[in-house]
């Protein structure tokens, strides 16, 4: 429920950009947004598989909080150092033409958005499932806002991405308070110990994610390189992309599986486990296919009724 949130709030800034900016607009707006699209889900996916793991054991719930806290401050780092060091390379690659200022602001709103990606994940282990929805509630309400009305006003994409930059750093202000009884608890020589084979089991999780994610998102980078026209991006981003409910409902769905099967796992309940999988997989079935066959046979009207002309 708190990840169908996300998913209607990426839907409805879509549905309301497409009627309230130009298509020149929209293509340098989702240009943006073409990094994030890989390495924000890598992030999130594979320090959230860390916390869940790691979850299912009771007792080192707070020494898990204060790892994924650490890695995710260091990954948000990289991805802003990706973002603002490599714009020379992404101005070739992408068309982004006399969007370095743009850019530039989008990459702090990285770094607070990797800092934050265990939000969701610290909310389950602490048992605060009603306050991660109520938080993705205000959360997306927000970020929402700081997309639309700075658009609406008239504002640059120079203005508009420096608004953003709200919205994670709130979540980030409020994740430190919220996880202070967490990481005040544990001792650096706790967090040493564990450390290095956590960091084996992220990056390994990195690389799969990577190999997956990008596979699904190249063909955006491609159009980017191929099309130096913005409209050109923005039609196709829309019509291929932009309609997120399967990726983020098996993601979902996938979640909150996955703290059963670690603990099974850990307490070597192996037969259990292949049950367990394959109960994840009917389920996931059971999710995709009423959309997919949706999708197949009313996408024009869909298409017309999100997007309008696009």
């Amino acid at each position: 429920m708190a990840r169908s949130i996300s998913i209607f709030s990426a839907l409805a800034v879509s549905m309301i950009l497409t009627r309230i900016i130009s298509v020149q607009e929209l293509g340098q707006y989702r240009t943006i947004w073409i990094l994030y699209g890989v390495l924000g889900p890598v992030v999130t996916g594979s320090l959230s598989s860390l916390l869940y793991y790691r979850g299912s054991e009771e007792s080192k719930r707070s020494e898990s909080i204060s790892i994924g806290l650490l890695l995710s401050s260091f990954l948000g780092v990289i991805m802003f150092l990706i973002v603002w060091l490599g714009f020379p390379w992404w101005e070739t690659l992408f068309h982004a033409k006399g969007l370095y200022a743009a850019f530039r602001n989008f990459s702090v709103y990285m770094l607070f958005s990797g800092f934050s990606s265990v939000i969701e994940s610290v909310f389950v282990l602490k048992h605060r499932n009603k306050w991660l929805f109520a938080h993705n509630l205000v959360s997306n309400a927000l970020e929402l806002s700081s997309i639309v009305i700075p658009f609406y006003l008239g504002y640059s994409l120079e203005i508009v991405t420096f608004c953003m930059i709200s919205a994670p750093l709130l979540r980030s202000i409020f994740l430190i308070f919220f996880t202070k009884s967490d990481w005040t608890s544990v001792s650096w020589n706790q967090i040493k110990a564990s450390l290095p084979v956590d960091i084996r089991y992220v990056g390994g999780l990195m690389l799969v994610s990577l190999a997956g994610i990008a596979s699904v998102n190249m063909d955006s980078w491609f159009v980017r390189w191929f099309y130096a026209d913005d409209a050109i991006f923005a039609h196709y981003v829309i019509g291929a992309r932009k309609i997120p409910f399967i990726s983020a409902l098996l993601n979902a769905a996938a979640s909150a599986l996955l703290i059963q099967l670690g603990k099974q796992f850990n307490e070597q309940k192996f037969k259990e486990s292949f049950a367990t999988i394959r109960m994840i997989s009917s389920t996931l079935f059971s999710i995709i296919a009423p959309f997919l066959v949706l999708f197949l046979l009313f996408s024009e009207q869909l298409m017309q009724l999100l997007f309008g002309g696009f």
